[in-house]
């Protein structure tokens, strides 16, 4: 049983968990104080940060430090936001821009996140829930479809498999 960070009495429900730059961060915070910090105006941690790294935060002339657009000179070919734009606003123009700076999105969500986004995927476990919750809400449908077309025994049907995939779904 997990304690909260915050408070040291109550059990933790809250676990975040973030890599920074190498440093980690384990959070585990108890229902009352994520709540309390949400009132608070959300829920801050205190990560330590390279010397210089935030500077440009103030200068938007500045290059963003970890954004290289030297590397990726990518041209957003809908609204036409360089790589260069966007290492010094940190801010994309349009829904076309993800697939036009992919490349530099995926660097930078490396660094952060330590691990190429390409690699995660869901487990075997998680993708076979979301395939039965998937399945459970077409079958949702078609029940309420045969109920208003008076097919008593198609619907008699339908909900005893949606029983037995929420049964199978509480097992896991």
């Amino acid at each position: 049983m997990d304690v909260c960070t915050e408070c040291g009495e109550r059990t933790a429900t809250i676990f975040i968990s973030m890599a920074i730059n190498g440093t980690q961060l384990d959070v585990r915070l108890c229902e009352t104080c994520a709540a309390e910090r949400t009132r608070e105006g959300g829920i801050i941690f205190d990560i330590p940060v390279e010397d210089g790294a935030m500077d440009h935060a103030t200068d938007e002339t500045a290059p963003h430090p970890f954004i290289d657009p030297e590397k990726h000179p990518s041209v957003c070919p809908a609204c036409g936001l360089t790589a260069e734009e966007f290492a010094r606003t940190e801010l994309l123009g349009c829904d076309v821009c993800y697939t036009a700076h992919a490349d530099l999105l995926r660097e930078l969500l490396t660094l952060v996140h330590g691990v190429d986004p390409r690699a995660v995927t869901p487990n075997a476990k998680a993708r076979r829930r979301l395939q039965a919750e998937d399945r459970m809400r077409t079958l949702g449908r078609q029940l309420e479809e045969a109920v208003a077309e008076e097919q008593y025994l198609r619907a008699a049907e339908l909900r005893d498999e949606i029983s037995e995939l929420r049964g199978r779904s509480a097992r896991e």
